[in-house]
């Protein structure tokens, strides 16, 4: 599997295009990515810069930190607000067991796609394969 993102950890990393690293990792090994590397991803079309940035659509997965049987897949456009607001109890689900703490984000240029793959993981099938990988 390859993940490219701003690897918390660097040491199998190769550099790549526009700061950006990739990472190679075995199926059993996942990172959790540090959020103040999202905010750069998560930008709007600018047209200052002369060229279009793509609007992110992030799929995450969040667990309680006092509950660690609790666990919450959510979609947003803007991963550091939608923590913060799922943190201070503004989300009727995951007001019950905060703190939550990240687990794993997965970030997609297409809202379908983003929104298709929120759902395959609500699924039976999409629940076993988050447990195997992504948890």
């Amino acid at each position: 599997m390859r993940i490219r993102a701003k690897a918390a950890r660097r040491s199998s990393a190769t550099a790549g295009e526009g700061g950006l690293t990739t990472v190679t990792l075995p199926p059993h090994q996942f990172q959790v990515f540090h959020l103040v590397q999202i905010e750069r991803i998560n930008a709007v079309p600018s047209k200052a810069w002369g060229h279009q940035v793509p609007c992110v659509r992030t799929v995450y997965l969040i667990q309680s930190i006092p509950y660690p049987n609790q666990r919450y897949v959510g979609f947003t456009r803007n991963l550091r607000k939608r923590l913060k607001k799922h943190n201070k109890g503004g989300s009727p689900h995951t007001s019950k067991y905060k703190p939550w703490g990240l687990v794993t984000y997965i970030s997609f240029s297409s809202e379908s796609s983003a929104t298709a793959f929120e759902a395959y993981l609500k699924s039976g099938s999409g629940r076993a394969f988050a447990r195997k990988r992504l948890w």
